[in-house]
């Protein structure tokens, strides 16, 4: 195949999967197959892990997703080299030859790869790249989707996030296939989970809230820790559950501050939350006389719940993926800022500390008397 005259070849891939939470019924210990075409000729086998258990309920299934995908010669040759345990790039180059790291030489100046050694996917040519991590994403959402298909046509009893683990290979001619590289770790900034304090102060915090026989940990906070939860396996149902976190936040909120709202709140169709945001609860507040200065500091931020139900409604009404430029942890944390203020507002002054750092600086408000620990990791081999 000649495209504006660069050779093209094909370079197969296959990523292999663990599955758990769904079964064979009856058995098959053979498992499947299902050919899901398309201009890479993708195929999908999915079959018990172990012949002990040809239903796959004890220790799940074993799934193999093929495709090939066309590549240009040069693209072809640097991946035959690097399965060969060459390292040969072409055009602008990621690295600079010789590669050594804490004085040992691991790549050569002639592209020999040091025994032992495997060079990082982003070492690789950036068409390499980009034609792995297409690979990759197309077989994994390939995946995914005939398994939701799967569960959704047949009513399966099934969990929600069946993907266990998975892995690419590729390979440029007939034989075995090769693992991809993983891509560099770099450096990364990790916080770490924060676990539950106690001593005599926060024994007496705790007190005070469960002296009021009313007081649970708010729906609204529950949604929201399950849309984090949920946001790496289900982009979709995050943003949803996030956006139904806010909306819960807000008219609870007006239902226990105004109590004579609370009918019309369960009766009306979906507020518009921001205007509620920006208007009714500043006004709501500053009658029955809390000074509600800091409110329009907190404007801009409450802005973009007005962004975030506008993607929602696209998302429900469509069922389009989440837009790339939407970032799930960034919409976490605007809902929590917002449950946060809103609790603030409900006169707990401890809730202050737990609005995001910027927020809190903006307004002034104390940090929290512990701090979440960050690990700055990276991957010495890199």
């Amino acid at each position: 195949m000649v495209e504006h005259g660069r050779c093209f070849g094909k370079v197969e891939f296959l990523l292999t999967a663990t599955v758990k939470g769904i079964h064979f019924q009856p058995a098959r210990p053979d498992g499947i197959e299902f050919a899901m075409g398309g201009a890479q000729d993708v195929c999908l086998q999915l079959s018990p892990a172990s012949p002990d258990d040809p239903f796959g309920s004890r220790l799940g299934l074993t799934c193999r997703v093929t495709a090939a995908y066309d590549a240009a010669s040069d693209s072809i040759a640097f991946i035959s080299s690097f399965i060969d345990g060459r390292f040969l790039p072409f055009g602008e180059r990621q690295i600079e030859l010789p590669f050594i790291r804490q004085g040992k030489e691991l790549i050569s100046a002639e592209g020999e790869v040091s025994r032992g050694y495997i060079p990082r996917l982003n070492f690789c040519p950036s068409d390499v790249q980009e034609l792995a991590a297409t690979a990759e994403a197309d077989l994994h959402g390939s995946l995914s989707r005939f398994l939701g298909l799967v569960r959704w046509r047949q009513n399966s009893d099934a969990t929600h996030n069946l993907i266990e683990y998975s892995s690419l290979y590729w390979r440029v001619a007939d034989g075995l296939y090769h693992a991809v590289p993983h891509r560099s770790g770099g450096r990364r900034r990790v916080p770490t989970m924060v676990g539950v304090h106690w001593g005599e102060e926060r024994e007496q915090e705790l007190r005070q809230l469960w002296d009021a026989p009313e007081v649970y940990e708010p729906l609204a906070h529950e949604l929201l820790r399950e849309a984090s939860t949920v946001s790496q396996t289900s982009p979709r149902s995050a943003l949803l559950i996030a956006a139904t976190a806010a909306e819960s936040g807000v008219k609870s909120h007006l239902a226990r501050v105004a109590p004579d709202t609370a009918w019309l709140l369960e009766e009306m169709q979906s507020p518009p939350i921001y205007k509620i945001l920006r208007d009714y609860i500043p006004a709501l507040h500053s009658a029955k006389g809390r000074d509600m200065g800091f409110w329009s500091d907190v404007t801009p931020r409450l802005k973009q719940v007005g962004k975030l139900f506008e993607v929602r409604n696209k998302v429900a009404h469509t069922g389009r993926a989440v837009p790339s430029d939407i970032s799930l942890s960034d919409a976490v944390e605007l809902v929590s800022d917002l449950l946060y203020l809103l609790d603030v507002l409900e006169g707990h002054e401890w809730a202050k500390q737990r609005v995001s750092g910027a927020l809190r600086q903006r307004l002034g408000w104390p940090s929290p008397p512990e701090t979440r620990l960050v690990l700055e990791m990276y991957d010495p081999r890199d």
